[in-house]
C-alpha cells in the first residue's frame, strides 16, 4: 500500500502524487522545486581556520546568506571581514569589497594576510549605487562580498538636493529604507555568494531600555543570518613605567543572532597592531573551555601532563607542534552541547 500524506485541506496525498504535483507547479510556474533533503539546499560555510571564532560561528560563516558584523569603532569589525577574505583567497574563491567609508587601506589588508591584486573594490558615491554594485557582483556569483559600511550609505535624496540646503533639509527614514530594499534584492538574487555587511552603533534617542541601535532599521536583523557584535577588550601592553605601550587588544565576538546553531557563544583572540593574531592563544581557551585541557589552577592537565600556569601552557603549545595537534583534534573531537 502506496504511504500517503496529509494535505492541507485534510485530504491524503501518496508520494507519487506529490511528485506529480509537484512537477506541474513547476511547469505552471516556471522555478524549480525540490525535496527538503536536495543537495542544492545544503548549507555551505567557510571557515576561518582560527579555532576559538569558528566554534563559536558554528562552523563559520555562510555561503548564499547576508552575515551583519556591528560594533563601536575601532573595534575590529573590519579586521574580522578581512579574516574572511584571507579565509576565502586561500581557498581561491574570488572577493569584492565594497568601500563606502573608504577603509580599504591595501597595506593594511597584506598586513592581515589578505592579497590585494586578488580583491575587487568599488568606491561608490551613492547608496544606490553601492547596492547596484552588490547586486551585479552577486549576480556574477563573486564568492565574498563585503560592504563596509551599511552606515556610511548615503541616499541619491540626500545628494541631489540644492547647494545650502544640505543640512536644513530632513530626510526620515530614507537610510533605513534604502538599506532595507538593498537587503532585498540581494536576499532575492543571491545563489552561493558570502554577503559580509558591516554596521555601526549609535544611541537611540530617549532614555528606556537599550540605548543601542543600529542605521538601517531592523531590517540588517532581520536579514542577517547570524548577527555578530565585534568588541575590543583589554588593551595588550609592553614595557613598564613611561616605556609602556599599546601593541594590541584582544578581538572579542558574540554571536547574537546565529541561525545555524545556538546564538550567544563569544570568544577572543589577542590582536597586535603589526597584523598577527595570536590564535594559539584563543585554541588554549576553547580547549580548556571544553575540558580538553584540565584547569585547577595555578595547574592545568593535559592528560597526564602538568603544567604551571597559563603563560607556560601557551608557550608550550606554540612551543610543541605535537602538543598543539594533540589539542586541535581533541577539540574537534568534542561535540559541543547546547543548553
Amino acid at each position: 500500500m502506496a504511504k500517503r500524506a496529509s494535505s492541507g485541506d485534510g485530504g491524503l496525498l501518496s508520494q507519487d502524487e506529490l511528485g506529480l504535483m509537484r512537477a506541474a507547479i513547476a511547469k505552471e510556474l516556471g522555478v524549480d522545486l525540490v525535496w527538503g533533503d536536495d543537495p542544492t539546499l545544503e548549507l555551505h560555510k567557510l571557515p576561518l581556520g582560527i579555532a576559538a571564532f569558528d566554534a563559536a560561528l558554528d562552523g563559520g560563516f555562510a555561503f548564499d546568506r547576508i552575515s551583519v558584523l556591528v560594533g563601536e569603532f575601532s573595534a575590529g569589525k573590519t579586521l574580522l571581514a578581512m579574516l574572511a577574505m584571507r579565509a576565502a583567497q586561500q581557498r581561491g574563491m574570488s572577493v569584492a569589497f565594497i568601500d563606502v567609508e573608504k577603509s580599504w587601506v591595501a597595506q593594511w589588508a597584506q598586513q592581515v594576510g589578505v592579497d590585494p591584486a586578488r580583491v575587487i573594490v568599488v568606491r561608490p558615491r551613492t547608496g544606490e549605487a553601492a547596492f547596484g554594485a552588490a547586486l551585479a557582483l552577486v549576480r556574477r556569483r563573486v564568492g565574498l562580498l563585503v560592504m563596509d559600511s551599511l552606515a556610511a550609505l548615503s541616499a541619491d535624496a540626500e545628494l541631489a538636493v540644492d547647494e545650502g540646503e544640505t543640512f536644513e533639509r530632513q530626510f526620515v527614514g530614507v537610510q533605513a529604507r534604502l538599506i532595507g530594499r538593498g537587503l532585498r534584492l540581494i536576499e532575492a538574487e543571491n545563489r552561493g555568494t558570502m554577503v559580509l555587511c558591516i554596521n555601526q552603533l549609535r544611541m537611540a534617542v530617549g532614555g528606556y531600555g537599550n540605548p543601542e541601535t543600529m542605521p538601517g532599521g531592523k531590517a540588517p536583523g532581520f536579514y542577517a543570518w547570524q548577527l555578530v557584535r565585534v568588541r575590543r577588550g583589554a588593551f595588550i601592553e609592553e614595557g613598564t613605567g613611561d616605556s609602556k605601550r599599546r601593541v594590541g587588544y584582544q578581538l572579542r565576538i558574540r554571536v547574537e543572532k546565529n541561525k545555524q546553531g545556538a546564538p550567544f557563544k563569544e570568544a577572543s583572540i589577542p590582536f597586535y597592531y603589526t597584523g598577527e593574531l595570536d590564535e594559539l592563544a584563543g585554541l588554549m581557551e576553547l580547549a580548556i573551555e571544553r575540558g580538553v585541557v584540565r584547569a585547577e589552577p595555578p595547574y592545568y592537565y593535559v592528560g597526564e601532563r602538568r603544567i604551571y600556569g597559563r603563560p607556560r601552557l601557551l608557550q608550550a603549545i606554540k612551543d610543541e607542534p605535537e602538543l598543539r595537534a594533540t589539542i586541535e583534534r581533541a577539540v574537534d573531537d568534542i561535540p559541543e552541547v547546547d543548553i
